[in-house]
């Protein structure tokens, strides 16, 4: 999917240690000590995830970090987990196993994974303070980015650089949400690293790697990784732990263009008609839906793969933001009116036909 750029999470718990009596010195928590690189890298990995699935007969996934090792809960990206089946975990070097998607906040782009079965040993990562990271700020990332490695032999990867920017608000691209709280940083990450963790050098989780910007105005850019800072994230958490999606409607949507069109029907020239024919009938700038979770709102108001979303309640969509505008402002229950028409998923002569549905919002 062009433009979308990829990063990562870690979650880390901050161990304070008191007194018990003494000098009121010796009562105050003790700041917690700074770890070489090697030292972060050391504590991190054990808790960095590899996550895997099913889109059709794809397998694609992502990165993750353990957050409650007890109940075996993992925190990622959404759309590194968005409509996968047969979810599967690897926890640092550890042995792959199944998982389960417990909620999804697609629109902050954040979701909780649960491990079936727990692996023995398994640590959680300690989630950090993103209020406090200051620019120039040394950071980590790691997870596990697409490489030459043999992929049942794939390891935990790190990356290292300094925070450029922070608490950047952005919509980076027309595929994406926005996001309200980022933090900028030169760690390099690659696609497969959404999900996984940005450590700082206490090895505590400052946020999730999420983007990665490699190309303005066709020219190449280096050095800029965005992950979403991890007190947004923290707010969210009891809710998803607790099953409660978030603005969830469980479509995998990216915009509509000649591009997209022309992977679609395996032709560039099929593509540019086939959007001419949707230019015609004003459905030509929607969101195409790569396809709908089994179960999800959007499976039970028939919006299936193949299909385009032009309007929700009555305001044309073009963007996945603006979808998620939409999406966030109604009340969980809520149920709204979708517009779109069929590109594939309907019969040989439905190809641009009008189609309109009711789906109930989580």
């Amino acid at each position: 999917m062009t433009g979308r750029l990829f990063a990562s999470v870690v979650v880390i718990f901050g161990v304070v240690f008191a007194g018990c009596g003494g000098s009121s010195d010796d009562n105050k928590p003790k700041a917690p000590t700074k770890l070489t690189e090697q030292q972060v890298v050391a504590k991190a990995t054990p808790s960095v995830v590899l996550l895997t699935g099913k889109q059709g007969d794809s397998t694609v996934g992502g990165s993750g970090v353990v957050i409650d090792a007890q109940k075996g809960l993992i925190l990622t990206n959404a759309h590194v987990v968005a409509g996968l089946s047969a979810v599967k975990a690897k926890v640092g070097d550890m042995t792959e196993v199944p998982a389960r998607i417990v909620g999804q906040a697609p629109c902050d782009d954040v979701a909780i994974v649960q491990l079936v079965t727990k692996p023995t040993g398994l640590k959680a990562a300690a989630l950090g303070n993103s209020s406090t990271v200051k620019r120039g700020e040394h950071v980590t990332a790691l997870g596990y980015p697409a490489n030459f490695q043999n992929p049942e032999q794939e390891t935990v990867s790190s990356t290292e650089g300094s925070v450029s920017n922070i608490n950047v608000s952005s919509a980076p691209d027309p595929s994406l949400p926005k996001y309200p709280d980022l933090i900028q940083h030169q760690a390099p990450i690659n696609p497969g690293n959404s999900g996984g963790p940005l450590v700082n050098d206490f090895g505590q989780v400052i946020g999730i790697n999420t983007l990665g910007n490699t190309v303005e105005g066709g020219r190449p850019i280096q050095g800029q990784g965005y992950a979403i800072a991890i007190n947004h994230i923290k707010s969210l958490i009891p809710d998803l732990e607790a099953g409660k999606n978030q603005a969830y409607v469980g479509w995998d949507l990216i915009p509509i263009d000649s591009e997209v069109l022309g992977i679609l029907f395996d032709d560039p020239s099929l593509g540019k008609k086939a959007l001419s024919v949707l230019n015609s009938v004003g459905a030509g700038s929607g969101l195409y839906n790569i396809d709908s979770t089994a179960g999800s709102p959007a499976r039970r108001g028939r919006i299936v793969a193949g299909d385009e979303i032009t309007e929700l309640n009555g305001t044309s969509v073009k963007s996945v933001a603006d979808v998620c505008d939409i999406v966030q402002s109604q009340n969980p229950g809520s149920v709204m009116e979708v517009k779109g028409v069929y590109v594939l998923s309907g019969g040989k002569n439905d190809f641009a036909r009008a189609w309109t549905t009711k789906v109930r919002v989580q």
